[in-house]
């Protein structure tokens, strides 16, 4: 009930670091839960670890808690699920705990968060840059476009003056050119 673990397997004891494998530890050597972090780094409450959570009667399926190692400080992802144990009288006395190594799995997730993010920020990059070349492409059309309406305004106007002056002496062949010019410059 005081959240120490009185048993635990060979497995049990590998997964949080420790070098020696008791299968019964006398009382002088009970090992307290009370290193747990969260998710987010953060230290687990006690009314969060498994042992307090399953002596109020609840059943724990697949939570994750990083357990540093008390030998080399190194972080150990677990999955844990947990059952209360009751008494005669129905009441929880204790705990069975069974943890699960997903390590590898966390360091897998932090690694394509780590990817997520660095690609997020090129895509963001490169938004930027496309829209910086936008701009420019657009202040070169506007520009080229003013550059160009005047001498287009003249030849259209002078084609027209031709047209009036010289269509009735030109071929079908001339007055198609001329065609093509005004429309062109329109």
């Amino acid at each position: 009930p005081d959240g120490t673990i009185l048993r635990m397997n060979e497995a049990t004891d590998q997964l949080f670091g420790y070098t020696r494998v008791p299968t019964d530890l006398p009382m002088s050597q009970r090992i307290k839960l009370h290193a747990l972090i969260k998710e987010n780094g953060q230290p687990a409450a006690t009314e969060e670890l498994p042992v307090p959570r399953a002596l109020r009667g609840e059943v724990v399926h697949n939570e994750t808690f990083g357990a540093p190692s008390p030998v080399t400080g190194e972080i150990r992802w677990l999955s844990y699920s947990s059952a209360p144990v009751y008494d005669s009288s129905g009441q929880p006395r204790g705990a069975v705990l069974t943890f699960r190594d997903v390590t590898a799995r966390k360091r897998a997730e932090e690694e394509i968060e780590r990817l997520n993010q660095e690609l997020e920020h090129r895509i963001k990059d490169r938004t930027g840059e496309l829209e910086a070349a936008n701009k420019e492409l657009e202040a070169f059309a506007y520009s080229v476009s003013h550059d160009l309406r005047a001498p287009l305004r003249h030849i259209d106007g002078f084609i027209g003056l031709l047209e009036k002056q010289a269509r009735g002496k030109l071929d079908d062949k001339g007055r198609h050119y001329m065609d093509l010019i005004a429309e062109s410059a329109k």
